[in-house]
């Protein structure tokens, strides 16, 4: 079965699901006004740290980014991407970056209390810490990803015909500043150079317009440049040939990305398609149901056996149980079974939760140093499916695989869950956003089966209080929009994920 990407667009929140095999492969979402990776700030250096080669730079969010010694870039007086202060608030003079490298050098040396820098967030906030930064930045185009403060170009090792390699870099070489790097991506194999000469064109401008903004005086600490929404984004990185078609429910959405695929890969443009069905697209395509279950430790396998997936602040467990599973020949056996069983779900976990940083996974002890052979050459072997950047280590006696996964955002739980206030946060709860987003999902889709009149929505006070102001808006539009009447009651007996919706006579 083909791929596909189905999307379940609303103004408070966009939902991207990939399809392998008519399942949910890889799962993305953000909410209104809150992604921040690839964004470009203009920063104020507030403190600088000798001990543990880093600093501390205002961004304009309240909480100050953090960043280390090995992505400042060195000579920064000299860098686009740097102002000096003479005390009279004028930046001092600027040059083009000449390809240096990251820098390991002490950061004392490189970065001074007060100092204004332009760096890029590559890293979300995550609890109580503050965003990752880098002054190296990097703008992202369908083909290639401009680099302005090195001159050299990479391209990507799935490009593997060397012919294609000396032609896609002979295109870069005659087109770009030679003072700025690029990587070639997966995506410009057997691209145009009109294409490519293209995109180089517009990243160009784009920084041009980039480095404008932020030498203007008059531009204090915070956002100069926003990277592409999700639904730009994914279409950009996802879509491809493979993709057999978009799916999109929300009519300006489809429009939206219909005009983006246009300029970027017309070709393409009658695969994406608007979704005109009466149930919910996330609904209809199975992909609701994925999402809860994704948001529960305990994951059941077609063996009869289950995995427990465990997020701490350090890392992520996943522990493998053989359950009601007893096999039929010995114990060996029913564990090699049991593990390659939980092999391919386990990777579709990681994916669909986005689960990054330290992943140890405890798979059965066996004792066969050729069934664990087996064992690691299957979970490479679907590992492969997931593009996200990830180092593996051999299984050991123990049963167990240590990896690493680069992680950019909040996984899927960290999103939508917070620390329970009902077990003094031994366990979580969906926050009341979340919630506020579902009763959304539930008036719309009780208003689509035909209901018209007064709707009263019953939900803990947090999650009325939410409706009430950061989302009266939304709630607004559907009542607007399904001439309804909907009120709202908050009552504190009503557990927070919880709440009811009854049509009043």
């Amino acid at each position: 079965m083909p791929k596909e990407i189905i999307a379940n667009v609303r103004p408070y929140e966009t939902r991207i699901a990939v399809m392998e095999n008519g399942k949910p492969a890889d799962f993305f979402s953000e909410r209104a006004n809150t992604n921040i990776v690839g964004n470009i700030y203009k920063g104020k250096v507030m403190k600088v740290l000798q001990g543990m080669q880093s600093a501390f730079v205002d961004i304009g969010l309240g909480k100050d980014a953090f960043l280390y010694v090995e992505d400042v870039i060195a000579n920064l007086e000299k860098m686009l991407e740097v102002w000096t202060d003479n005390g009279e608030g004028k930046s001092g003079k600027k040059g083009m970056a000449k390809g240096r490298g990251r820098q390991r050098g002490p950061i004392r040396d490189l970065l001074k209390k007060g100092e204004n820098i332009l760096v890029q967030v590559t890293k979300d906030r995550i609890g109580k810490k503050g965003a990752r930064v880098t002054s190296h930045i990097t703008l992202a185009g369908r083909y290639l990803v401009l680099m302005p403060t090195v001159n050299r170009i990479g391209i990507s090792r799935k490009i593997t015909s060397q012919e294609e390699r000396s032609r896609l870099r002979d295109v870069v070489l005659g087109s770009r500043d030679p003072s700025v790097g690029y990587i070639i991506r997966t995506a410009a194999n057997h691209c145009s150079a009109k294409e490519m000469k293209r995109e180089i064109e517009y990243l160009q401008d784009l920084w041009k317009a980039v480095t404008s903004a932020a030498d203007d005086d008059k531009t204090g600490v915070g956002l100069i440049h926003s990277e592409l929404d999700l639904m730009q984004r994914v279409l950009r990185d996802v879509f491809d040939r493979r993709i057999a078609r978009v799916v999109i429910d929300d009519e300006d959405a489809y429009a939206a990305a219909v005009d983006f695929v246009q300029r970027n890969q017309k070709e393409l443009a009658n695969r994406v398609k608007l979704h005109t069905g009466k149930k919910s697209i996330f609904v209809e395509f199975g992909i609701e149901e994925m999402i809860e279950s994704a948001l529960c430790r305990k994951v059941m396998l077609r063996s009869g056996g289950h995995i427990v997936i465990q997020q701490t602040e350090a890392l992520v467990s996943i522990d493998v149980n053989t359950g009601r599973f007893v096999g039929t020949k010995s114990l060996e056996d029913t564990a090699l079974k049991t593990n390659l069983d939980a092999v391919r779900e386990i990777v579709n976990q990681i994916r669909i939760r986005d689960l990054g940083g330290i992943i140890v996974i405890d798979y059965i002890d066996m004792e066969r140093k050729a069934n664990r052979d087996t064992l690691i050459e299957r979970f490479n072997k679907e590992l492969l499916r997931d593009k996200a950047e990830k180092t593996v280590l051999k299984i050991n006696e123990f049963g167990l695989i240590a990896m690493t996964r680069k992680r950019t955002r909040k996984s899927l739980e960290r999103m939508s869950t917070r620390p329970c206030p009902y077990c003094d946060g031994t366990a979580v709860v969906k926050n009341h956003e979340t919630v506020s987003c579902e009763v959304l999902r539930e008036l719309e889709k009780i208003a689509q089966e035909g209901v018209r009149g007064n709707l009263r929505v019953v939900a803990h006070p947090e999650v009325s209080e939410y409706l009430a102001g950061e989302m009266s808006q939304y709630l607004e539009e559907i009542r607007k929009s399904y001439k309804l009447e909907i009120s709202l009651l908050a009552d504190e007996h009503v557990h927070h994920e919880q709440f009811d919706i009854f049509e009043e006579a």
